[in-house]
C-alpha cells in the first residue's frame, strides 16, 4: 500500500540549483512537493489544487523567457485572493524592508532571506510545516507581527 503524504507544498523557484536545494530540504518532511518555475504555471497549479503551503521566489519568470524581479508579487496577489488560508512564504535575496512590506500587502505571511543561511531557512520552513494546518487567525497574527517588525526597520 502506498503511503499518502500528509500535506502538499508548492515551490515556485526558477533557479534550478536553489530549487534542488529546497526540494532536498523539504524532502525530509512528509510532504508531496511540486515545483514550477513560472508565475503562470504556478497560478494554474495553485487554483486547480491548492497546496497546504506555498513557497515563492520574489524574482521569477512570469512565463518562459519573461523575467520579472518582482514576479512573485503577481503570484501572491492572485493566490491570496483565491485561497487566503494557504500560508504563502516568500524566498528572496532582497533585504529592503519596503519591498518586503509590499510582499505582505500582496498576501504573503512570512519571508526567508536566501543569504541568511540554509539552516535558518530550513528552520523557518519547519516552523510552518509543523503548524499545518494554520488557521486564518494565526496567519493574520504572524503577518501582523512580521509587518510591525519590518516597519521598525523602515523608520
Amino acid at each position: 500500500m502506498a503511503l499518502v503524504k500528509k500535506f502538499r507544498i508548492l515551490l515556485i523557484e526558477d533557479d534550478s540549483i536553489q530549487s534542488n536545494v529546497y526540494q532536498s530540504a523539504l524532502s525530509r518532511f512528509d510532504a508531496e512537493i511540486t515545483v514550477t518555475d513560472t508565475v503562470t504555471e504556478a497560478i494554474r497549479m495553485f487554483l486547480r489544487s491548492p497546496p497546504s503551503l506555498c513557497i515563492v521566489d520574489l524574482g521569477i519568470y512570469l512565463t518562459k523567457g519573461e523575467f520579472d524581479r518582482e514576479g512573485g508579487l503577481k503570484f501572491l496577489e492572485q493566490a491570496s485572493g483565491a485561497h487566503p488560508s494557504v500560508p504563502l512564504i516568500v524566498l528572496t535575496a532582497i533585504r529592503d524592508p519596503e519591498i518586503l512590506l509590499r510582499c505582505f500587502v500582496a498576501g504573503c505571511h512570512d519571508y526567508i532571506i536566501k543569504g541568511d543561511g540554509f539552516d535558518d531557512a530550513v528552520a523557518r520552513l519547519k516552523y510552518w510545516i509543523d503548524a499545518l494546518p494554520v488557521s486564518k487567525a494565526e496567519l493574520e497574527r504572524h503577518k501582523s507581527e512580521a509587518v510591525a517588525a519590518l516597519k521598525l526597520d523602515v523608520v
